[in-house]
């Protein structure tokens, strides 16, 4: 019977990798949010130095014009029967 009971206990190695998975993203990502914020500083202080140059804005390109339906285009009124 006591045996019984001691293997309800029993969680399993799925449980401890998940947790140390977790744990491990949790620690990168929050590494990373350190990083970027310890570099951003120095980024603008090399484009102000003229080393990095800034972005360019993009401008959105325009979308060509589509061709109408061949049973939609006019005719021309030399190509109508009278």
């Amino acid at each position: 019977m006591a045996g019984l009971f001691s293997l309800l206990g029993y969680v399993g190695p799925g449980a401890g990798m998940g947790a140390l998975g977790a744990l491990l993203g949790l620690l990168v990502s929050a590494l990373l949010a350190l990083g970027i914020l310890l570099l951003w500083p120095v980024r603008l202080l090399l484009r102000k130095m003229g080393v990095l140059k800034p972005p360019e804005p993009q401008q959105p390109k325009p979308e060509p014009a589509a061709k109408p339906p061949e049973d939609l285009k006019q005719q021309s009124p030399e190509s109508q029967d009278s």
